[in-house]
């Protein structure tokens, strides 16, 4: 997937913005981010100006606020500056700070840097009160699945995780929510953070899947999972052989979320319905043989 920016009109709102203008100096471009596989225009901006480059971001997250905030206070590396908030009706105005990242993908270098990030937020922030917290899957909505997938096998993998080891997650860790420079990597898009499986994580990155393939390379797979074991195994106290079975049990739990989709939207099943059932279908085959 490729994201862009699309330039704006001068007469655009954000022009005359005092709060941007405060940041960076009378306005020179402002920008919106462009998804072109679906396009599809975002509510994030890049701002322009003779002092600086700043994001401006409209969400109706009260969580993604609440993370932000929890983030900026804890000073994790890896964060991009949060720099203003702003409450208006139903929704919130963020101003971040700007980082100018390369359109490639990511090596494994940069891959297990963003692992170093991660594992500080994982280990350090076990008990977020005010952040959304994760939970199993209703039984009724894993009945769905019934003829599709093992049904009781689904309920024991959902059990496991929600008796696992929980933290603060990113909760959308792909590569188009990693920015990587010469000098460091960042992770941004923190809409989905919760309080919830430390594995969960890890499993997005390496088992999510971009149209017909894995967004990550799999020949990385080995080398990050015991890069992000050895992170985690003391703080975490949990064993490779359980560490292995919950990373299998975040991935179908991964894999769930397009295919609950479609039940419950009655959707007919489509070549991305069969392509995460297939992968749902091989994790927890592994995951029953553990």
């Amino acid at each position: 997937m490729k994201m862009i920016r699309k330039h704006l009109d001068k007469n655009h709102v954000l022009y005359d913005n005092q709060d941007l203008i405060d940041l960076v100096g009378p306005i020179d471009q402002v920008s919106r981010y462009h998804m072109v596989q679906y396009e599809r225009d975002y509510d994030v901006f890049l701002i322009e100006g003779p002092r600086g480059s700043v994001i401006y971001k409209t969400t109706e997250s009260e969580n993604e606020v609440k993370v932000l905030r929890h983030l900026a206070e804890g000073g994790y590396p890896g964060i991009p500056d949060l720099y203003r908030v702003f409450q208006k009706e139903g929704a919130y105005d963020l101003i971040m700070a700007y980082v100018d990242g390369q359109d490639r993908e990511p090596s494994l270098e940069t891959y297990k840097e963003v692992l170093d990030h991660l594992s500080q937020i994982h280990l350090s922030d076990r008990d977020q009160g005010t952040i959304r917290r994760w939970s199993p899957l209703p039984l009724e909505e894993l009945q769905l699945l019934q003829g599709d997938l093992d049904v009781q096998g689904l309920v024991t993998s959902q059990r496991d995780l929600d008796k696992s080891y929980k933290t603060l997650i990113h909760g959308d860790l792909i590569p188009l929510n990693i920015i990587h420079k010469d000098h460091g990597s960042y992770i941004i898009d923190w809409e989905y953070g919760e309080y919830s499986p430390i594995i969960r994580d890890i499993s997005r990155l390496l088992g999510d899947i971009n149209v017909n393939r894995k967004w990550v390379d799999p020949a990385y797979e080995e080398d990050l999972l015991d890069y992000y074991y050895d992170l985690i195994k003391d703080k975490s106290q949990m064993s490779r052989k359980d560490f292995d079975r919950l990373y299998l049990a975040g991935k179908i739990d991964n894999y769930l979320g397009p295919l609950l989709s479609f039940k419950l939207r009655k959707r007919e099943p489509d070549a991305w319905y069969r392509i995460n059932l297939e992968a749902a279908k091989a994790c927890l085959d592994s995951y029953k043989e553990m």
